[in-house]
Formats: C-alpha cells, sequence, structure tokens
C-alpha cells in the first residue's frame, strides 16, 4: 500500500519524485504521530524538534508543506511562517497549537498559513489538511509555471511586433524612396523635382535667399542611341546622373527631368563666396 501511495504521489506530483513535507515541534511524541499518519501518504517526510533546525532545513531544501508548532522555545511558528513567505512563497504552512485562542488563528491565516489545527492532534483531520494543502501547493506551482510560460510567449510575440514593425517601417520607407527616384539613374524624379522646387522657391521668398535652377541636354543623345544602342545609351545617362551628384553640394537637388534632361535646383543664402563657388 505504501509504495502505491509513492506511486500515486509521484504521478500527482507530474513525475517529479515524492514532494516533501517537514514537520517541526519540539514534543517527539507529537512528531511520532505524524509520522505515523503521514508515512503512507507518498510524502518525503522530514522531521526536526526546533524552529531554528527547520530553518536550516528550509534554506537547503523544497518543502511543499511545512507543519509547524506555533510556540516553540526558540522560533516560533509565526517567525517560521513569515519566513516562509517572504523565501518560499508557494509552500503551505499549517500551524499546530496546543492552546488555540481565536487571535492565533487569525493573527496566523492572515500571515499566510494554509490551515491550522490543534492538540492533540486528529490524525485523519491532519491527513486531510496536509492533503488539500499539498494540492493548494501543486496547483499554485504550475500556475506559476503556466504564467511564466505565458509570460514568455507574450515576450516572443512582443519581440515579433518589434520586429514586423521595424520591418514594415524599413519597407515604407525603401518605397517611400523608390517612388521619388528615378529607376535607371537613381537620381529624384521629375515629380520630386517639382515638389522640391516649389519649396524652395517658397523658402528663398520666406527669407530673402536666392536660388538657382540649372537645366542639362545631353546633345545628339538621339544620334548616340541609334549609333551604340539603348543598353549604352542608358549607361552614358547612369555615367552623368554619377557625375552631376559627386560634384554637386549636400544641399543641392539633382534630378532627371526626362529622357536625357537633368535639372540641378542650388539654394544659395546670398553671400558673394557661396555664389561664385556654384557658379
Amino acid at each position: 500500500d505504501s509504495a502505491v501511495a509513492q506511486l500515486d504521489a509521484r504521478a500527482q506530483n507530474g513525475g517529479r519524485g515524492r514532494l516533501s513535507v517537514l514537520a517541526v515541534d519540539d514534543d517527539a511524541s507529537v512528531l511520532r504521530l505524524m509520522e505515523s499518519a503521514l508515512r503512507d501518504l507518498g510524502y518525503q517526510l522530514v522531521l526536526v524538534r526546533s524552529g531554528t533546525e527547520a530553518l536550516a532545513e528550509l534554506r537547503t531544501g523544497d518543502f511543499a508543506v511545512v507543519i509547524t508548532d506555533l510556540a516553540m522555545g526558540d522560533v516560533g511558528g509565526l517567525e517560521l511562517l513569515n519566513w516562509v513567505k517572504q523565501h518560499r512563497p508557494n509552500t503551505q504552512v499549517v500551524l499546530v497549537t496546543g492552546r488555540a485562542s481565536l487571535d492565533s488563528v487569525i493573527a496566523a491565516l492572515r500571515g499566510g498559513a494554509a490551515d491550522y489545527l490543534t492538540k492533540p492532534v486528529d490524525v485523519d483531520r491532519l491527513a486531510t489538511v496536509v492533503r488539500n494543502a499539498v494540492s493548494r501547493y501543486q496547483l499554485e506551482r504550475e500556475n506559476r509555471e503556466l504564467v511564466e510560460k505565458l509570460e514568455e510567449h507574450q515576450r516572443f510575440l512582443q519581440q515579433r511586433i518589434r520586429e514586423a514593425t521595424h520591418d514594415l517601417a524599413e519597407a515604407n520607407k525603401r518605397l517611400a524612396e523608390l517612388a521619388i527616384r528615378d529607376g535607371l539613374t537613381n537620381l529624384y524624379n521629375h515629380r520630386h523635382f517639382q515638389e522640391r522646387l516649389d519649396e524652395e522657391l517658397k523658402r528663398a521668398r520666406r527669407y530673402g535667399r536666392r536660388v538657382s535652377l540649372m537645366m542639362l541636354d545631353l546633345d545628339h543623345f538621339k544620334r548616340f542611341n541609334d549609333t551604340y544602342g539603348h543598353q549604352e545609351g542608358n549607361e552614358a545617362l547612369r555615367t552623368v546622373a554619377e557625375l552631376l551628384t559627386i560634384h554637386v553640394r549636400e544641399v543641392d537637388i539633382v534630378a532627371r527631368y526626362g529622357g536625357e534632361e537633368f535639372a540641378v535646383i542650388l539654394p544659395i543664402k546670398g553671400e558673394a563666396s557661396e555664389i561664385s563657388a556654384v557658379s
């Protein structure tokens, strides 16, 4: 029967091995009674006779349930309860008292105790209380693990959303850039040229500045295309675009106006040196 109970306890614990129960009482007869009552329930029992020993066990072990006498000479049950709730919040604490008062019971339950027992301890009630405390421990542990998994999944989803948002922003940026660029030369296209020219003229009027506009056309380009072919003609247009880009300032706007025509907008603040440099 004991082996069957242990197998049942292992199954209830998700195959992780037997759960541990710590019993603390300075009365050896009470510990013997607890051992007798709980021995066949399949739990790993640890019996100690002082609060100090109990703290030592708690610091190094993992217990599902702590059954502790309320009044002991060194470290009392309420002190153990407070320590457990601070450092092992999922461990269930059952307090045992020989002189139960309503105030002490209320204080224990408010402090986080799972239940309480009065002396002399009834073995049937002891077994029931421990079973209930173990079930509560398992439920809280499963809930904690589920919450951790959900939080991990949420972090994963948030990261994916951030990545997708970033990728979408980059894609939109690329699309916006493509919409204003000429496909052959990668210069600004005619539509964007018109928009920028309008902006620069308004800015020049507002601040009393000058703006220059250069229009360029490749002479005899049709003859060049007819002689060397459109591939060479396209390469010639790209070469001109590259040369224009290299030889203008960062503030200047170079565009392919259409066909073999190019345009350059040159904002000028009005200083003579800058006008000379642009010329």
